[in-house]
């Protein structure tokens, strides 16, 4: 699930990232879904599956492009140091909505580094550059489980 604003460029590079997996042959079972600016109302997108692999703009204080993988409790202990949403209603701040009302899926987010979050529908130059990695490394993650 990509999630981000495809308005403020590199904020969006986890829909770009699900547009590109859209592309794709993936294993029987894996969606593909945008997420947008949904916030809460992802819940909905997460009751029926049991892994859900989030992917977003963090700013984390590394190279722009960079990407870590991050489950559920990593999440938990990382979020007074790193920014886990750009977004109004946070990626953590949903999770725990999520786990309060009994929709616990599995969960891996794959934070990427942004470097421009100006009004723009492209990416920057970096994260356009890191695409196709960052497409390998969620198809990895996809292969694991399906």
């Amino acid at each position: 699930m990509g999630v981000g604003n495809i308005l403020l460029k590199d904020e969006g590079i986890g829909v770009h990232i699900a547009r590109e997996l859209e592309k794709l042959s993936l294993p029987e079972g894996a969606k593909v879904f945008d997420g947008g600016t949904g916030g809460l109302s992802l819940i909905d997108l997460m009751k029926e599956t049991p892994r859900v692999i989030f992917l977003d703009a963090v700013e984390m204080g590394k190279k722009p492009g960079a990407v870590m993988r991050f489950t559920l409790p990593e999440v938990k202990m990382a979020t007074d140091k790193i920014k886990f949403s750009l977004h109004q209603v946070g990626l953590p701040e949903v999770l725990l909505l999520a786990s309060l009302l009994g929709v616990s899926p599995e969960v891996v987010i794959f934070g990427i580094q942004p470097k421009d979050l100006g009004w723009g529908t492209g990416l920057s130059p970096e994260l356009k550059k890191a695409v196709p990695e960052i497409v390998k490394s969620v198809l990895k993650e996809v292969y694991k489980h399906f």
